[in-house]
């Protein structure tokens, strides 16, 4: 069995020679880089007939380059690579507590409500996931307003019809048959995709029905047919500048449409919608 100073002597040799050899592949690289730059052929510098010191000297200067050269790609990968741009949650979080607070004023205290949310598998990562939350702590600050039950659209479900843009009216009539008690549904998926005459089926002793729509697209015939109560839905690019600034990042983002509020769409916007 060696010992154990011969071990360690040998692993310092071994340890030196590869530095040596990584520090003159470094040099060599330099110099060809510079040869190329310069035009000049530089001869070949070795190792051997150089004194300790500047062995050393060498080697420092070599871990130096490599560190720096190391740290240089390292820079270059991370700044260039594209990053996910940041996500401002402030417009749905706003949009959450807006609705909560409205949905209180519609069915007062004392009430039990079902809030429908896009199920993306993962309560933390849902699409409506800061609505979500941002509405069952609001809702909880007015009055003695119970949440029945979360009721979940599939996401494959929801991204054929468009993310906000509505859900189909057989889970409405499933959420209304399950909790006969609710007096109001709130959806963040966007308002319930009825035909005419399922429509007419939507009586006074239904629950109120309040939804967080990316467009107000078909929202007045819902108004008017009396399946909806009250919206909150995406501005419009035109009313964007109309929005008070003073009043905060909800009212540049959404606006709250109610039976008397609400606009009929252009016929342009109906035309290509239909298209």
């Amino acid at each position: 069995m060696p010992d154990m100073p011969d071990s360690k002597q040998n692993l310092t040799a071994l340890a030196t020679s590869i530095v040596d050899n990584v520090i003159g592949s470094v040099i060599s690289v330099f110099r060809i880089i510079l040869s190329r730059l310069t035009g000049n052929q530089l001869a070949p510098e070795a190792m051997e007939g150089v004194d300790e010191a500047t062995k050393k000297k060498r080697r420092i200067i070599g871990i130096t380059a490599t560190v720096l050269i190391f740290g240089s790609i390292c820079s270059l990968i991370f700044t260039q690579c594209e990053r996910p741009p940041h996500r401002d949650l402030r417009p749905f979080l706003l949009l959450g507590d807006v609705l909560a607070t409205e949905t209180a004023k519609l069915v007062g205290d004392k009430s039990s409500i079902v809030l429908v949310v896009m199920d993306a598998g993962d309560d933390t990562s849902s699409i409506d996931g800061p609505n979500a939350r941002a509405f069952m702590k609001s809702i909880a600050e007015h009055g003695d307003i119970k949440v029945l039950a979360v009721e979940k659209l599939s996401m494959n479900e929801g991204l054929k019809i468009g993310p906000g843009r509505g859900f189909p009216s057989s889970l409405l009539f499933s959420i209304i048959g399950k909790y006969p008690k609710a007096a109001a549904i709130v959806s963040l998926v966007g308002p319930p995709l009825l035909s005419d005459e399922e429509m007419e089926t939507i009586g006074k002793d239904s629950p109120k029905i309040v939804v967080a729509s990316n467009d107000s697209f078909n929202l007045k015939k819902l108004f008017d047919n009396h399946v909806i109560q009250l919206a909150v839905a995406r501005r419009k690019a035109s009313k964007a500048g109309s929005a008070d600034p003073s009043a905060g990042g909800f009212d540049q983002s959404y606006e709250i449409l109610r039976p008397e509020t609400v606009e009929s769409p252009a016929p342009e916007e109906t035309k290509a919608k239909t298209e």
